[in-house]
Formats: C-alpha cells, structure tokens, sequence
C-alpha cells in the first residue's frame, strides 16, 4: 500500500497490473521529480518496487485513509496469466535463477520432472508447485484478490489497464504538473507462446476464481 498525504492519494499495488508504471507516476507527483535509479541509494538495482514494495492491502492502516482516492488496477487474470509468464518466466527465467541460486528448489523441480524454464502449459499445470519453488514466481502469480480485497471496499470503482491515462491526469492535477504515463516491464510482451489447453484454462478459470468475481463486481 502506498499513501501520498501530499496528493491525498492511496494506491494498492498488483504484481503485472501496470504497478512499475503506476509506481513511477506516484513518485514522479509524489516528491516533484521523475523517478531517477542513480540518485536513490534505497534502490540499488533499479527497481523502484524498492521504495515502494507491493504488499497486500492492510485493512488496519486502510481505515486511515479513508477521506483519500484509492486506486486499485485489475486485469483479466489470463490475459495477467499470459503477461507474467513472457516476462517473468520465459523472458527474465525466474525460476531458473532460483533453482541455480537454492539447491533445494532445484531438487524439487528435479524430483518432480519438470523444467526450470517451462512452456505455458507445463506452467500453467503446475502453477501451485512453480509457486512453492520459487518465491518471486508466487508474487507475480497470487491471485489479484490476495492484493486488493481488503482495498476494494474503499476504492469506488476499481480502475482497468485501459484507465492509466485517466490515473495519471489524477496525479498530474493533484501534483499541479503533467505527470507523463511511461510504459515499463515490456520485456516479453510479443514473445509467441502456444495456446493454453482447454485443460489448462480450466485449471486457471479455478485457481483465479476470486479474481473473476472481482471483475465481475466492478
């Protein structure tokens, strides 16, 4: 959860819901410059999810701020699905990068058959367990509803992928400046992958039920 009391302004991050972008846009009006990696010792990867991590809502701390704008994001969870696994799987090969880091996932994947860099439908069948093996996998992959549910109550009507430029003329009028909408994590976004199975997509449609009724309520 991330709270400007200058822009009076809550935004409730999701992993690939657009929140590198929608991050940069609340620093950029949040402290009056764009985000700058080498002038912020706090990030010394680059990653501005440094500054502000992404963590589910808090129903505790949401109850404070309760008289700002909250901003949720939700997307369709396959076309989430699809995203996250051209970036974070085929592209970055998080997995893979756990397994050579922790010999104990790469047992894991070894005991179980599988591959570190899986095609979508070994991945899509074996989600839970991908999940379990690797930690950055299960935060890219949560259900959106484990992120948003306690905020829901409080944000109006959650926003869509389409409505980012309707966010940043938020921040740009509560900032008093134009704050530009960037386009961040392109990494994958035309990678081809296979279809999903009807399998699969049945295995998905249940494991992201809770996100489905999300959207539907919105």
């Amino acid at each position: 959860m991330i709270v400007s009391n200058r822009l009076r302004i809550v935004y409730q991050p999701v992993p690939k819901n657009a929140c590198t972008t929608i991050k940069t846009m609340v620093f950029h009006a949040d402290a009056g410059r764009p985000f700058d990696i080498a002038a912020q010792s706090s990030a010394p990867d680059g990653h501005i999810h440094h500054i502000y991590p992404t963590m589910p809502a808090d129903p505790a701390k949401l109850v404070r701020y309760d008289r700002y704008d909250m901003i949720v994001v939700l997307r369709d969870p396959l076309e989430r699905f699809i995203s996250g696994y051209r970036n974070r799987i085929a592209t970055y090969r998080d997995i893979l990068h756990t397994t050579r880091a922790r010999p104990d996932a790469a047992k894991m994947l070894e005991e179980a058959g599988l591959p570190a860099v899986p095609d979508i439908n070994t991945f899509a069948a074996r989600l839970p367990f991908y999940m379990r093996v690797c930690g950055t996998t299960a935060h890219h992959f949560r259900p959106q509803a484990a992120y948003v549910s306690a905020a829901l109550p409080l944000a109006g009507r959650p926003r869509r992928m389409e409505d980012l430029p309707e966010i940043a003329a938020l921040l740009s009028e509560r900032a008093g400046f134009e704050i530009p909408l960037p386009k961040l994590q392109t990494a994958g976004n035309t990678l081809p992958v296979d279809p999903l199975t009807e399998a699969n997509l049945a295995t998905l449609r249940r494991f992201y039920a809770a996100d489905w009724d999300l959207l539907a309520q919105g």
